[in-house]
């Protein structure tokens, strides 16, 4: 979800290659879902880049569960 007015594009990347993106979207954007089972409990990594022009910046990677 984006809700800030300011030419920066949100993705969540998960280690599974799933991406759920605001980027090329006019302000305000909620993703749709990126659907797909995964196995209840598993662990994966997640993290949060933001995307402005060439401009880059990437959380830390964190643990998430299922």
């Amino acid at each position: 979800m984006d809700e800030a007015k300011d030419g920066w594009g949100v993705v969540a990347v998960l280690d599974t290659g799933r991406r759920a993106s605001t980027l090329g979207h006019n302000y305000p954007y909620h993703t749709d879902w990126i659907t797909g089972n995964l196995t209840e409990g598993s662990r994966h990594t997640l993290r949060v880049e933001m995307w402005k022009g060439d401009s880059f910046w990437a959380s830390d990677y964190c643990t998430v569960t299922a």
